[in-house]
C-alpha cells in the first residue's frame, strides 16, 4: 500500500452488508490516507489537486484499502490553521466523486470535526467533546445535503473519533447518550429514513493526555482501562497508544504490547459477547440521561452563536477547551484529581533510578525528508 497508510482495528462506518462484512473480518483493516493538503508529511502535497486526490483514492481502493481517510488540513509543525470553509472546499468535492465510484467506507480526518478528539487531549470534558463533534459533523452534513445529496445516500457511512478517558461509568454513559442523541438528530432533524443512517459509529482512542512520564509503565494499566471504557460504551473500533507515547515514538516492543492489550481484552475476557452490558444500571442510566441533555444543551448554545463555523472563528470552542484544560491541571496540582504516582502514592526513589529504552530514529529518515 502507499506511504502514509496505517493498519488499524475496525473503525470504519459503512452501511448495509458491507458493514457486516467489515466487522466479520479476522484481520486488521487497512486505511488508505489521502491528504488533500499542499504540504503533507507523507506525500509532499501530491494530492492537493482534486483530480489527483480522487485518482489516488481510487488507486488505494483498487489495491485493497478497506477504508479511505481524507484530510484537508496540515498537521505539520508551525503550519497555518485552515479555515473551515477552505477545508470543506478541499475535501467535499473529492469525497463526492469517490463516493460515486466506490463503496469503500469513507472517513474524514479533520481537526474541526475532531475538535473533540483534540478536546480531551487538551483537557475538554466529555460533554464538550460530544457536542463539538456533533456540531461540526452537522456543518458537513448540511453542506453536503445543500448540494442535492440525500441524507440516506451517505449518512450510513459517517463515523466519529472520540478520545476516551478512564472514568469507566461516565465514559460508557457518555457514549450511550451520544448514540441516542445522534439517532434522534438524524431521524427528526435531518429526516433520515434508513435505520442504518441513524446508527452512531465511532472509534474510541484511549486519550494520550491521561498518560504520564513518571512511572510510565503505569500507562499500560491506564490504557487497558481506557479500552474497557470503549467496549462498555459500544465502540466499533479502538486505537490504543503505547505506554511510551507521551515522550517518544513507540518502540517495536511497546507497540506490540499495545496490540496485545487489545487482543487480550477482545479474546480472553469475553466482554465482546454482550451488547450494552451496563444497560439497566440505575447509575449508568441516570448518567446517560443527564449527559444526553447536557450535550444537547451545548449543541443548542453553538447554534445560537450562528453554528460551529462562527463558534470556531470567535474562539468559543478553543476557549472552552483551554478553560477545561486549566481546571484539570489545577485539580491535579491541588490533589483534588488523583493521579497515581504523580500526586498520590509517589515513589521518588523509584522515579530517580528509572531507566527507559526509547525509540531511536533512523538518521537516514531525516536526510530523506530534506
Amino acid at each position: 500500500m502507499a506511504e502514509g497508510q496505517r493498519v488499524v482495528p475496525v473503525s470504519a462506518s459503512p452501511g448495509g452488508d458491507f458493514w457486516k462484512y467489515l466487522l466479520a473480518q479476522p484481520r486488521p483493516l487497512i486505511m488508505g490516507v489521502i491528504n488533500v493538503t499542499p504540504d503533507s508529511f507523507a506525500d509532499g502535497g501530491l494530492f492537493f489537486e482534486h483530480d489527483a486526490a480522487v485518482n489516488q483514492a481510487l488507486a488505494l481502493a483498487a489495491a485493497g484499502a478497506d477504508i479511505l481517510d481524507f484530510g484537508g488540513e496540515s498537521t505539520r509543525p508551525f503550519s497555518e490553521p485552515t479555515p473551515l470553509e477552505e477545508e470543506l472546499r478541499r475535501v467535499l468535492p473529492v469525497i463526492e466523486r469517490v463516493r460515486a465510484e466506490t463503496n469503500v467506507p469513507i472517513s474524514i480526518d479533520t481537526y474541526k470535526s475532531r475538535v473533540a478528539e483534540a478536546a480531551l487531549e487538551a483537557g475538554a470534558n466529555m460533554i464538550q467533546e460530544a457536542a463539538f463533534s456533533f456540531s461540526n459533523a452537522l456543518a458537513y452534513i448540511h453542506e453536503i445535503t445543500s448540494r442535492g445529496i440525500h441524507i440516506d445516500d451517505f449518512a450510513k457511512r459517517i463515523s466519529f473519533f472520540f478520545s476516551t478517558g478512564l472514568q469507566i461509568f461516565e465514559e460508557a454513559a457518555r457514549y450511550r447518550a451520544a448514540r441516542k442523541l445522534w439517532a434522534r438528530i438524524m431521524k427528526e432533524q435531518l429526516r433520515a429514513k434508513d435505520p442504518k443512517s441513524m446508527l452512531f459509529r465511532f472509534t474510541g482512542i484511549t486519550g494520550g493526555s491521561y498518560y504520564r512520564t513518571k512511572e510510565p509503565i503505569n500507562n499500560v494499566v491506564r490504557g487497558a482501562y481506557g479500552l474497557m471504557c470503549n467496549i462498555l460504551g459500544g465502540a466499533q473500533g479502538m486505537l490504543h497508544p503505547a505506554w511510551d507515547e507521551p515522550f517518544a515514538i513507540p518502540t517495536e516492543e511497546s507497540s506490540l504490547l499495545a496490540l496485545r492489550t487489545q487482543q487480550i481484552l477482545a479474546y480472553e475476557t469475553d466482554v465482546t459477547k454482550v451488547v450494552d452490558p451496563l444497560g439497566g444500571s440505575y447509575y449508568v442510566e441516570a448518567l446517560t440521561k443527564k449527559y444526553g441533555q447536557e450535550i444537547e444543551d451545548a449543541i443548542a448554545k453553538i447554534d445560537e452563536m450562528g453554528g460551529p463555523v462562527r463558534a470556531i472563528e470567535e474562539g468559543f470552542m478553543q476557549k472552552s477547551i483551554a478553560d477545561q484544560a486549566y481546571r484539570m491541571v489545577r485539580e491535579e496540582k491541588s490533589g483534588e484529581r488523583i493521579v497515581v504516582g504523580i500526586n498520590k502514592f509517589v515513589d521518588d526513589k523509584k522515579q530517580e533510578k528509572q531507566e527507559m529504552v526509547l525509540h531511536e530514529a533512523d538518521p537516514q529518515v531525516r536526510q530523506r525528508q530534506i
